[in-house]
């Protein structure tokens, strides 16, 4: 059974590529284009890990990451923005740094963040 990562992405160009980065890296994505999706997915699903873009259409993915946190126990949730100023707010929602990627994504580097986090 493959490894399955929920992606919350609501740029469907840049949900496209990091899918087709990651499938060819041999995960399964499931993709959610609003903060609602993702956390329906996640009440009836375990996925193994999940990549979630902080600005959403319909919640801050900061404002959902407690949520998300109860619903995929142990799981690890990576946040992703293109907007710098994200990362120095992850302390006051206790979540490490090194959990926060930067867009524009290296997708090298993406590869490497999710087989460190699923293995």
């Amino acid at each position: 059974m493959p490894t399955t990562i929920l992606m919350i992405e609501d740029d469907i160009r840049v949900s496209e590529l990091l899918t087709i980065v990651l499938e060819r890296q041999g995960y399964e994505v499931i993709p959610a284009y609003t903060a609602s999706e993702g956390l329906d997915y996640a009440r009836h699903n375990k996925p193994n890990l999940v990549l979630m873009d902080i600005m959403l259409p319909d919640q801050n993915g900061l404002d959902t990451y407690p949520f998300l946190v109860q619903l995929v126990e142990n799981t690890p949730i990576l946040l992703m923005s293109a907007n710098r100023t994200y990362r120095d707010s992850l302390a006051h929602y206790n979540i490490d740094d090194s959990m926060f990627l930067e867009k524009p994504i290296n997708v090298m580097t993406l590869a490497n963040v999710v087989r460190h986090y699923t293995n």
